[in-house]
């Protein structure tokens, strides 16, 4: 199969699994956000940076290390597992007991019980992860996707039964643990690769000096993407944690979702390249810019339509979230650059380099955060964009060299996806100035149409590469 082939088929798969699965859970939040109301969410903010740190600890980068390795054996998979799962135990126990003075903390003593029996998903999460490393090494993302169905459905039917027994936030925690149960046992027994008990130190000193510096990375990362929930949950009401919450979720969801797909699928695809850099370098350009193009348009969007957007799918208890979401949006613009320059480090296995970077991105968080902290809730949710404008010129640095795709060269690259998606925006404010007073529903769909098809029809006719690139990948399939 070719490396086009290959890709589109990955990106088919995975795009299934993330948007009609994963989304479907992503929906269940907006719509358990309209019955339980901010301050239920709030906590789950707060869980939400434990349950991070703790998936970030229980991996330790191994998983990329094996997807990575171009040759490996049942002994690497059974090291790696036997390994996920010891880290996994000793990290539950420690939140375990550490859970009540978390809640003490926070002054919230419904997160004990909530983090206690949520941190099991790191346990679940260790007995999964080598069958979804060697799928994904393997380019098997039908097979994941179709293991991933069960679970899902099953969980949502579960959750929704505990929302209508008034449950409220334990509804969440049980459709996820549900969900991973499943998805966990249909991994095993699907699984072609079955683990041992070879455990071999030569194996785990390889992956573990390979992930062990994007364990910690990934870890600084998790904490300082997250300290946001951290600071607001300490000095300001859980409500407004709530807010901040959902506003983060929504913004994160369509980009995260759509870089993710494509990093899922292209990391083991760049990495059997690894020994040809024009390859690489040529590969990463249309990948960066064909996912600039995508995402750009729909932040845009959504910034312009969030008023309408949060008083359809939340209610009007929410509506103060969507000026956070505004702001957040801005600061994810450039986030699918960021996610492709450090691929490119984790390709070429500078990870020490990715470390460097990590560190010297959360040093600027902490003074951008201390600078503005005294301007209130809308000074930190701001320092969010500066930090994300001054991270982008730190990555590229770095990647630049691997590749030689300055960063001037991919800023001249992205500017017509940004021009021309401030002009979509500026034509959907004025088309929603003259429907203001017509439905929720009009509001979102009127200016989306018209943004969009001025969006596509510009690109069309100035024959911008990425659209052609989409339409001819298209055509072949």
């Amino acid at each position: 199969m070719s490396l086009t082939n290959k890709t589109f088929s990955g990106l088919k798969w995975t795009f299934l699994d993330t948007f009609f699965l994963k989304g479907s859970l992503f929906i269940f939040t907006l719509f358990l956000a309209r019955l339980v109301g901010p301050a239920e969410f709030g906590l789950i903010g707060i869980l939400t940076v434990f349950i991070s740190v703790g998936n970030a600890l229980v991996d330790g980068g191994l998983s990329i290390s094996l997807i990575r390795s171009l040759n490996t054996d049942s002994k690497d998979y059974s090291t790696v597992f036997i390994t996920n799962l010891i880290f996994s135990l000793i990290i539950y126990l420690i939140l375990f007991f550490t859970a009540n003075y978390i809640s003490n903390f926070f002054k919230q003593p419904l997160l004990c019980n909530l983090i206690r029996v949520y941190c099991l998903s790191f346990i679940l999460s260790a007995f999964s992860s080598i069958q979804i490393a060697i799928l994904i090494k393997n380019l098997k993302f039908k097979k994941l996707t179709i293991l991933n169905i069960p679970g899902t459905i099953i969980g949502l039917i579960f959750s929704l039964y505990l929302v209508n027994e008034g449950l409220g936030v334990w509804s969440l925690v049980v459709m996820y643990l549900t969900s991973q149960l499943i998805n966990t046992v249909l991994l095993w027994k699907h699984s072609e690769w079955k683990p041992t008990l070879e455990f071999s130190k030569q194996k785990f000193d390889l992956h573990f000096f390979y992930g062990y510096k994007l364990m910690i990375a990934t870890v600084i990362d998790t904490l300082f993407k997250n300290i946001y929930n951290l600071i607001i949950g300490k000095f300001y009401s859980i409500k407004t944690l709530g807010y901040f919450d959902r506003a983060q979720s929504l913004n994160e969801y369509p980009i995260t979702v759509i870089v993710g797909i494509i990093n899922k699928v292209s990391y083991p695809i760049l990495s059997e390249m690894q020994n040809d850099k024009d390859k690489i370098a040529d590969s990463y350009k249309k990948l960066m810019k064909t996912t600039f193009f995508i995402t750009t348009p729909l932040i845009f969007s959504v910034i312009m339509i969030a008023k309408p957007l949060f008083l359809l799918v939340l209610g009007k208890e929410w509506i103060e979230a969507s000026n956070f979401f505004q702001i957040l949006c801005l600061a994810s613009i450039f986030y699918p650059i960021h996610a492709f320059n450090i691929i490119v480090l984790k390709i070429y296995g500078r990870t020490d380099l990715y470390l460097n970077i990590e560190i010297l991105k959360k040093i600027i968080i902490v003074l951008s955060i201390t600078a503005l902290f005294s301007f209130g809730i809308y000074g930190l949710i701001w320092s969010n964009f500066i930090t994300s404008v001054i991270a982008l010129i730190i990555n590229t640095k770095y990647s630049s060299k691997l590749i030689n795709y300055s960063f001037k060269n991919q800023i001249y690259d992205m500017f017509p996806v940004i021009l021309s998606s401030t002009i979509m925006a500026f034509l959907m404010y004025f088309v929603l100035m003259q429907i203001e007073k017509y439905s929720l529903f009009l509001q979102i769909l009127i200016p989306i149409a018209v943004g969009y098809l001025f969006y596509f029809s510009y690109n069309v006719m100035i024959k911008n590469r990425s659209i052609i690139y989409i339409l001819n990948l298209i055509k072949k399939q």
